[in-house]
């Protein structure tokens, strides 16, 4: 198969497709409309196999700021929705809680190995 490039697009077996380049910049383009974009869904925008896109990810020629996780790919420093985060627990102190800590605290000794 004879592979040419020009323009950011390489050439085989008489079709032109985007290079990696730009498959990259595609995906991130995509990806600033949305948080994740399943791997079978990228394959078909970008008219290329599963393969490639994986191959793409995985090259350690350029640090890529996407990542492959559970077959969609993400963007390894982007900032998830507060929407999709569960809130943290709310810890309330009862005031009868200090004087139980104090006890417990007095039983440990260095070395001792507390589990809570």
């Amino acid at each position: 198969m004879l592979l040419m490039e020009h323009n950011n697009m390489i050439c085989g077996e008489g079709e032109w497709r985007p290079s990696k380049k730009k498959r990259i910049r595609r995906l991130m383009e995509l990806l600033k409309k949305t948080d994740r974009i399943h791997l079978k869904d990228a394959a078909r925008m970008l008219e290329v196999s599963v393969m490639t896109i994986r191959r793409d990810l995985s090259q350690d020629d350029d640090p890529l700021p996407l990542t492959l996780l559970g077959g969609y790919i993400v963007m390894v420093n982007k900032p998830t929705s507060s929407t999709n985060m569960p809130l943290p627990a709310k810890k309330t102190h009862h005031r009868d809680d200090l004087p139980v800590a104090i006890l417990a605290a007095g039983l440990v000794r260095e070395n001792d190995l507390v589990f809570f």
